[in-house]
Protein backbone atom coordinates (compact mmCIF):
# COMPACT_ATOMS: atom_id res chain seq x y z
CA UNK A 1 0.00 0.00 0.00
CA UNK A 2 1.00 3.80 -0.79
CA UNK A 3 0.56 6.84 0.85
CA UNK A 4 0.11 10.16 -0.30
CA UNK A 5 0.74 13.18 1.73
CA UNK A 6 0.02 16.88 0.66
CA UNK A 7 2.33 19.62 2.10
CA UNK A 8 0.84 22.67 2.05
CA UNK A 9 3.82 25.56 3.05
CA UNK A 10 4.14 29.67 2.60
CA UNK A 11 7.34 30.55 4.07
CA UNK A 12 9.70 33.29 3.35
CA UNK A 13 12.86 31.93 4.92
CA UNK A 14 14.54 29.95 2.32
CA UNK A 15 17.35 28.58 4.81
CA UNK A 16 14.30 27.64 7.12
CA UNK A 17 12.23 25.85 3.52
CA UNK A 18 15.71 24.16 3.05
CA UNK A 19 15.74 22.34 6.45
CA UNK A 20 12.40 21.27 5.67
CA UNK A 21 13.31 19.76 2.75
CA UNK A 22 16.17 18.07 3.97
CA UNK A 23 13.77 16.13 6.03
CA UNK A 24 11.20 15.08 3.59
CA UNK A 25 13.99 13.53 2.10
CA UNK A 26 15.40 11.73 4.84
CA UNK A 27 11.65 10.34 5.73
CA UNK A 28 10.86 9.52 1.97
CA UNK A 29 14.29 7.47 1.84
CA UNK A 30 13.19 5.55 5.01
CA UNK A 31 9.37 5.40 3.50
CA UNK A 32 9.58 3.90 -0.28
CA UNK A 33 5.90 3.85 0.15
CA UNK A 34 4.74 7.66 0.38
CA UNK A 35 4.71 10.28 -1.73
CA UNK A 36 4.82 13.95 -0.99
CA UNK A 37 3.73 16.53 -2.80
CA UNK A 38 4.54 19.74 -2.36
CA UNK A 39 2.84 23.08 -2.78
CA UNK A 40 4.65 26.50 -1.81
CA UNK A 41 3.43 29.76 -2.02
CA UNK A 42 6.77 30.91 -2.11
CA UNK A 43 6.19 33.14 1.66
CA UNK A 44 6.87 37.10 0.95
CA UNK A 45 9.16 38.62 3.35
CA UNK A 46 8.20 42.04 5.39
CA UNK A 47 4.87 42.24 3.62
CA UNK A 48 1.86 42.79 6.18
CA UNK A 49 -1.22 42.16 4.02
CA UNK A 50 -1.91 39.11 2.68
CA UNK A 51 -1.04 38.35 -0.75
CA UNK A 52 -4.19 36.44 -1.95
CA UNK A 53 -2.40 35.58 -5.18
CA UNK A 54 0.17 33.56 -3.94
CA UNK A 55 -2.16 31.87 -1.31
CA UNK A 56 -4.28 30.51 -4.57
CA UNK A 57 -1.59 27.76 -5.18
CA UNK A 58 -3.50 25.67 -1.86
CA UNK A 59 -6.77 25.56 -3.88
CA UNK A 60 -5.01 23.32 -6.33
CA UNK A 61 -5.02 20.35 -4.56
CA UNK A 62 -7.88 17.65 -4.69
CA UNK A 63 -7.34 16.80 -1.02
CA UNK A 64 -9.70 13.81 -1.18
CA UNK A 65 -7.02 12.20 -3.21
CA UNK A 66 -4.44 12.44 -0.33
CA UNK A 67 -4.35 10.21 3.08
CA UNK A 68 -3.01 13.38 4.92
CA UNK A 69 -2.44 17.26 4.84
CA UNK A 70 0.05 19.10 6.40
CA UNK A 71 0.02 22.77 6.68
CA UNK A 72 3.15 25.03 7.28
CA UNK A 73 3.30 28.96 7.18
CA UNK A 74 4.00 32.06 8.54
CA UNK A 75 1.58 34.96 9.73
CA UNK A 76 0.77 36.04 6.27
CA UNK A 77 -0.82 32.90 5.77
CA UNK A 78 -3.48 33.53 8.47
CA UNK A 79 -5.54 31.03 10.80
CA UNK A 80 -8.76 32.02 9.43
CA UNK A 81 -7.64 30.61 5.57
CA UNK A 82 -5.99 27.59 7.70
CA UNK A 83 -9.43 26.89 8.91
CA UNK A 84 -10.84 26.79 6.21
CA UNK A 85 -8.53 24.28 4.40
CA UNK A 86 -8.70 21.72 7.79
CA UNK A 87 -12.68 21.89 7.53
CA UNK A 88 -12.21 21.28 3.54
CA UNK A 89 -9.65 18.38 4.33
CA UNK A 90 -12.04 16.95 6.91
CA UNK A 91 -15.29 16.74 4.61
CA UNK A 92 -13.28 14.77 2.78
CA UNK A 93 -12.06 12.68 5.41
CA UNK A 94 -8.46 14.16 5.05
CA UNK A 95 -6.76 13.99 8.92
CA UNK A 96 -4.49 17.73 8.88
CA UNK A 97 -1.50 17.99 11.22
CA UNK A 98 -0.13 21.63 11.90
CA UNK A 99 3.07 22.48 12.26
CA UNK A 100 4.20 24.88 15.37
CA UNK A 101 0.29 26.81 14.84
CA UNK A 102 -2.38 25.08 16.98
CA UNK A 103 -5.57 24.45 14.52
CA UNK A 104 -8.48 23.11 15.73
CA UNK A 105 -9.25 19.63 14.26
CA UNK A 106 -5.24 19.18 13.92
CA UNK A 107 -2.76 17.43 15.47
CA UNK A 108 0.25 19.95 16.17
CA UNK A 109 3.72 19.18 15.83
CA UNK A 110 6.22 21.90 16.34
CA UNK A 111 8.20 24.25 18.75
CA UNK A 112 7.49 24.80 22.43
CA UNK A 113 7.89 28.34 21.95
CA UNK A 114 7.07 29.34 25.68
CA UNK A 115 9.13 26.59 27.15
CA UNK A 116 12.35 27.26 24.70
CA UNK A 117 12.09 30.64 25.44
CA UNK A 118 11.57 30.56 29.65
CA UNK A 119 14.90 27.98 29.40
CA UNK A 120 16.82 30.83 27.82
CA UNK A 121 15.50 33.39 30.00
CA UNK A 122 16.27 31.39 33.14
CA UNK A 123 19.83 30.22 31.89
CA UNK A 124 20.77 34.28 31.87
CA UNK A 125 19.23 34.50 35.45
CA UNK A 126 20.52 31.62 37.01
CA UNK A 127 23.26 30.47 34.70
CA UNK A 128 24.86 33.88 34.42
CA UNK A 129 23.48 36.12 36.96
CA UNK A 130 21.96 38.49 34.99
CA UNK A 131 20.08 41.06 37.27
CA UNK A 132 18.74 42.76 34.02
CA UNK A 133 17.13 41.91 31.53
CA UNK A 134 15.84 43.40 28.20
CA UNK A 135 13.59 41.55 25.48
CA UNK A 136 13.56 41.98 21.69
CA UNK A 137 10.61 40.88 20.87
CA UNK A 138 9.98 41.08 17.13
CA UNK A 139 7.02 40.95 15.26
CA UNK A 140 3.59 41.90 17.36
CA UNK A 141 1.52 40.31 14.76
CA UNK A 142 3.43 36.85 15.15
CA UNK A 143 1.64 34.57 17.75
CA UNK A 144 4.82 32.74 18.22
CA UNK A 145 6.80 36.43 18.87
CA UNK A 146 4.36 36.92 21.30
CA UNK A 147 4.82 33.65 23.08
CA UNK A 148 8.31 33.93 23.37
CA UNK A 149 7.76 37.51 25.17
CA UNK A 150 5.15 36.32 27.62
CA UNK A 151 7.47 33.88 29.01
CA UNK A 152 10.47 35.65 29.43
CA UNK A 153 8.40 38.70 31.15
CA UNK A 154 7.10 35.37 33.20
CA UNK A 155 10.52 33.84 33.92
CA UNK A 156 11.83 37.34 35.10
CA UNK A 157 8.89 37.95 37.03
CA UNK A 158 9.45 34.04 39.21
CA UNK A 159 13.28 35.43 39.61
CA UNK A 160 12.29 39.10 40.78
CA UNK A 161 13.65 40.55 37.70
CA UNK A 162 11.88 44.12 37.20
CA UNK A 163 11.32 46.44 34.69
CA UNK A 164 11.94 44.61 32.33
CA UNK A 165 11.77 46.32 28.61
CA UNK A 166 10.65 45.26 25.34
CA UNK A 167 12.26 46.47 22.46
CA UNK A 168 11.36 46.71 18.55
CA UNK A 169 8.72 45.57 16.26
CA UNK A 170 10.16 43.83 13.44
CA UNK A 171 12.25 40.68 13.00
CA UNK A 172 15.77 42.03 10.70
CA UNK A 173 19.10 42.94 12.39
CA UNK A 174 18.46 46.55 11.63
CA UNK A 175 15.80 46.61 14.40
CA UNK A 176 18.10 44.44 16.76
CA UNK A 177 20.96 47.63 16.20
CA UNK A 178 18.03 49.99 16.92
CA UNK A 179 17.04 48.86 20.12
CA UNK A 180 20.46 48.76 21.34
CA UNK A 181 21.16 52.31 20.29
CA UNK A 182 18.09 53.36 22.15
CA UNK A 183 19.26 51.16 25.33
CA UNK A 184 21.98 52.93 25.20
CA UNK A 185 20.94 56.32 24.49
CA UNK A 186 18.81 55.39 27.92
CA UNK A 187 21.88 54.79 29.69
CA UNK A 188 19.66 51.33 30.50
CA UNK A 189 21.81 48.41 28.55
CA UNK A 190 20.96 45.45 30.74
CA UNK A 191 22.94 42.50 31.41
CA UNK A 192 20.88 40.02 29.49
CA UNK A 193 18.78 40.16 26.08
CA UNK A 194 16.72 37.67 24.74
CA UNK A 195 15.85 38.49 21.27
CA UNK A 196 12.79 37.56 19.44
CA UNK A 197 14.95 35.53 16.90
CA UNK A 198 18.66 35.01 15.41
CA UNK A 199 18.91 38.51 13.24
CA UNK A 200 17.89 40.78 15.60
CA UNK A 201 20.07 39.11 18.11
CA UNK A 202 22.95 39.31 15.46
CA UNK A 203 22.05 43.35 15.14
CA UNK A 204 21.95 43.92 18.74
CA UNK A 205 25.16 42.03 19.20
CA UNK A 206 26.84 44.11 16.37
CA UNK A 207 26.08 47.59 17.69
CA UNK A 208 27.33 46.24 21.21
CA UNK A 209 30.60 45.55 20.14
CA UNK A 210 30.53 48.86 18.27
CA UNK A 211 30.22 50.53 21.23
CA UNK A 212 33.14 49.21 23.01
CA UNK A 213 30.25 46.95 24.89
CA UNK A 214 32.00 43.29 25.50
CA UNK A 215 29.63 40.36 24.62
CA UNK A 216 29.23 38.19 26.39
CA UNK A 217 31.28 39.70 29.27
CA UNK A 218 28.86 43.01 29.85
CA UNK A 219 25.98 41.92 28.15
CA UNK A 220 24.55 38.18 27.25
CA UNK A 221 22.09 37.77 24.55
CA UNK A 222 20.21 34.78 22.76
CA UNK A 223 18.64 34.48 19.62
CA UNK A 224 15.99 31.98 18.63
CA UNK A 225 15.81 29.55 15.89
CA UNK A 226 19.52 28.56 15.19
CA UNK A 227 20.03 29.72 11.89
CA UNK A 228 23.59 30.76 9.95
CA UNK A 229 22.96 33.95 11.04
CA UNK A 230 23.69 32.74 14.31
CA UNK A 231 27.11 31.01 13.75
CA UNK A 232 28.24 33.86 11.40
CA UNK A 233 27.48 36.79 14.47
CA UNK A 234 30.67 38.95 15.53
CA UNK A 235 30.73 36.48 18.92
CA UNK A 236 28.32 33.08 18.42
CA UNK A 237 24.81 33.22 19.66
CA UNK A 238 23.17 31.16 21.57
CA UNK A 239 20.05 30.65 20.17
CA UNK A 240 17.26 27.79 19.93
CA UNK A 241 17.94 24.82 17.18
CA UNK A 242 14.37 24.31 16.67
CA UNK A 243 15.19 21.04 14.31
CA UNK A 244 13.20 21.46 11.06
CA UNK A 245 13.95 18.45 9.34
CA UNK A 246 13.08 16.38 12.56
CA UNK A 247 9.67 18.81 12.75
CA UNK A 248 8.42 17.72 8.95
CA UNK A 249 9.74 13.87 9.87
CA UNK A 250 7.64 13.67 12.46
CA UNK A 251 5.01 15.29 10.91
CA UNK A 252 4.74 12.98 8.34
CA UNK A 253 5.67 10.10 10.92
CA UNK A 254 2.52 10.99 12.28
CA UNK A 255 0.48 11.81 9.57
Amino acid sequence: MSYHIAFLTYDWNTEIAGQFTRGIHRFLDEHPDVKVHVFTGFGSYRIDDEEKAALQIFNLPYLSGYDAVILQGNRIWNLEKRAKLVERARSEGVPVVSINYPLDGTVVVGTDNYEASYELTKHLIVGHHCHSIAVLAGLPTSKEAQIRKKAVYACCAEYGIANVKSYGNEWDEEYGALAVKEMIAEGNVPEGIVCGNDNLAYGAKTELLKNDIRVPEDVKITGFDDLSVAAAAPVRISTVNRNFPGIIYTALDVA
